[in-house]
Formats: C-alpha cells, sequence, structure tokens
C-alpha cells in the first residue's frame, strides 16, 4: 500500500492497473492527474476566500485524487516499460 496524502492505494492492484491501461488503450479520456491537482487548488482557495468550507474540502479531495492519479500513471508507465523490455 501506498499513501498518497491521506488516501490509500493498491498500486499493485492487477484490476486497477488492467482497467486504466485498457481505458487508455482504447482511447479513453481520464482527467489529467496535473488538471485535477490544479482544479483542486482552485475550488480550495475560493473556499478559503469565501469561507465555503465544504468548497473547501471538496478542492482537497480533488487534489488527493490527481495525486492518486499520478502514482497509478506512474505503475502504468512502469508496468508498460517492463512489458516492452520483455518483448524485445
Amino acid at each position: 500500500m501506498h499513501e498518497c496524502h491521506g488516501v490509500f492505494l493498491h498500486v499493485g492492484s492487477f484490476f486497477t492497473l488492467g482497467f486504466l491501461s485498457d481505458l487508455l488503450a482504447a482511447g479513453g479520456t481520464v482527467m489529467s492527474a496535473n488538471t485535477d491537482v490544479v482544479k483542486g487548488r482552485l475550488k480550495e482557495a475560493a473556499g478559503a476566500l469565501t469561507g465555503n468550507d465544504d468548497l473547501r474540502a471538496e478542492g482537497k479531495t480533488d487534489q488527493a485524487v490527481g495525486r492518486a492519479k499520478q502514482v497509478a500513471e506512474k505503475a502504468v508507465d512502469k508496468v508498460a516499460k517492463a512489458i516492452r523490455k520483455v518483448r524485445k
């Protein structure tokens, strides 16, 4: 298990890696991890400026989702690289 700012991930999960790689290989679109982090920062800042604790919390959640996606993307890339290396 890896901890990513309070979000626990099982990066070695074949289901998760298979799902993501199948989705990406099929041309599916997944909101960029960086986009989620930026969107979360904006929501958190807007919530802080307006005193809206729910919006602020939603922003923190979006940032955590973005960071989790970054970890998953790196894992998928490493697995794909290892597969390509073995196939050579």
